[in-house]
């Protein structure tokens, strides 16, 4: 079932971006639509991005990715920037750091796919959900980068915003030498708004909602799931015809 991501104007967000440009790409559309309500979170330094020009140049291409960051967040009115800088590729080696940020004040924090195939996003959602399992009470949320949700849950209207959250990509040129990351992230947005009768979207799914049983289930033959679709449509007119 895909919702209407539901935010309230007192909930503070926090956007975790593992490298430079995530969260332009994944929540640009959420920064722009709740203004001084969202805090962003840089994990590593962004050495091993795409490098284009900057091949071979690591130390002058972290600093170049910092200001491209925080170029982009000048198209939001965010309320902070942090960041960690830890070594690109190397977040679960500094995972104590990761786990000490202060996350208590945040209603909803923001992480890219867990199965984006990037070790930064990946190792994020291994931290996250232990530490949120452990002793915080905030929603986690995953966003989408370079791999669609398999469980898009929540859409976010972006439609009247597109064209600022593509002013916001476009801040990332260094990286945009070996992807058309503008070209994509319409693309991709256009085809979320598309499956939700507006122009431009963005998926959400909270990590909660992604259980070891429907990750099997959706990876059964579809023998087997339409099995399990007659027998509970079976349950479902059962209980409507006893109402």
């Amino acid at each position: 079932m895909v919702d209407k991501i539901n935010i309230l104007p007192e909930d503070n967000i926090l956007v975790i971006a593992p490298h430079p440009d995530d969260e332009s790409i994944g929540c640009g559309g959420l920064m722009i639509l709740y203004p001084n309500q969202c805090d962003v979170l840089l994990i590593t330094d962004g050495r091993h991005g795409h490098t284009g020009e900057y091949l071979g140049k690591e130390d002058e291409l972290v600093s170049i990715r910092k200001k491209e960051i925080l170029k982009a967040l000048t198209h939001v009115k965010i309320n902070t920037f942090y960041a960690l800088d830890l070594p690109d590729g190397k977040t679960i080696e500094n995972e104590d750091i990761v786990k000490n940020f202060n996350y208590n004040p945040y209603d909803y924090v923001f992480i890219p796919n867990r199965f984006d195939g990037n070790r930064d996003h990946a190792a994020l959602f291994e931290i996250l959900s232990k530490y949120k399992k452990d002793s915080a009470n905030f929603k986690l949320v995953e966003y989408e980068v370079g791999t669609l949700l398999e469980f898009p849950v929540w859409t976010l209207d972006i439609s009247n915003v597109m064209n600022e959250k593509l002013s916001m990509i476009s801040e990332h040129t260094s990286q945009l030498h070996d992807i058309n990351y503008m070209k994509t992230v319409e693309a991709l947005n256009s085809y979320r708004g598309g499956y939700n009768g507006v122009q431009y979207a963005e998926a959400y799914c909270p990590s909660d909602y992604i259980t070891v049983g429907r990750i099997i289930f959706w990876h059964l033959p579809f023998s087997l799931r339409n099995m399990i679709y007659k027998v509970r449509d079976k349950i479902k007119r059962k209980n409507i015809n006893e109402k």
